[in-house]
Formats: structure tokens, C-alpha cells, sequence
């Protein structure tokens, strides 16, 4: 973009201007943009902690959930060696009784 009129110097200054301003223009919009591609990272970085803060409370309900079904299989089979020592004392096969009870 050269100025007619202008001695060479000063229309090599303005010409060096337009294109510092034109660049400066350019470098704002990018800015701007990468400010709105942050805000959106920010929003969807809050979202996914949200997530997984909701994931490990869910995490730790089935956990709690497990380890209680664990302790009640551990008590039926305290029961189940219980009755087995004793029907095993009264001289029952306990073997072929429970074998018996799973093909049902």
C-alpha cells in the first residue's frame, strides 16, 4: 500500500506501519480466540472433574455394597462348615448332600 505523493521514506515508514498494524490486528483476533478456546477448555475441564468426582462416589457405594455381600458370604459359610461338622459327626456324606443340593 504505497501513498502517492509521499517521499520514499516516509512511504516506506508508512507502509512498514500498515503492515505492523495489519500484523498487530491480527495477533489481537488470535488472542481473543485462544481466550475463548480456554474459557471452553475450563468449562469442559470443570465438567469432566465434576464426573469423576461423581464416579468415584459411585465407585465407592459399590464398594461399600461389595465389601457387606462379602461379609454375609463369609457368615453363610462359617453356617455351611458348621452344619457340615456336625451332620459329618451324625455320619452323613456332607460331599454327596451338597453336591446333591447344586444339581437341584
Amino acid at each position: 500500500m504505497s501513498r502517492p505523493g509521499l517521499e520514499p521514506s516516509l512511504d516506506r515508514q508508512f507502509q512498514a506501519h500498515h503492515r505492523l498494524e495489519t500484523a498487530l490486528l491480527a495477533l489481537s483476533q488470535e488472542h481473543i480466540n485462544i481466550q475463548q478456546d480456554t474459557k471452553t477448555l475450563e468449562m469442559q475441564y470443570h465438567e469432566k472433574c465434576q464426573e469423576v468426582e461423581e464416579l468415584k462416589k459411585k465407585s465407592q457405594a459399590d464398594e461399600a455394597e461389595l465389601n457387606d455381600l462379602l461379609e454375609c458370604l463369609g457368615i453363610e459359610e462359617q453356617k455351611v462348615e458348621k452344619l457340615s461338622r456336625r451332620l459329618r459327626e451324625l455320619g452323613e456324606d456332607v460331599d454327596k448332600l451338597l453336591q446333591t443340593e447344586n444339581d437341584e
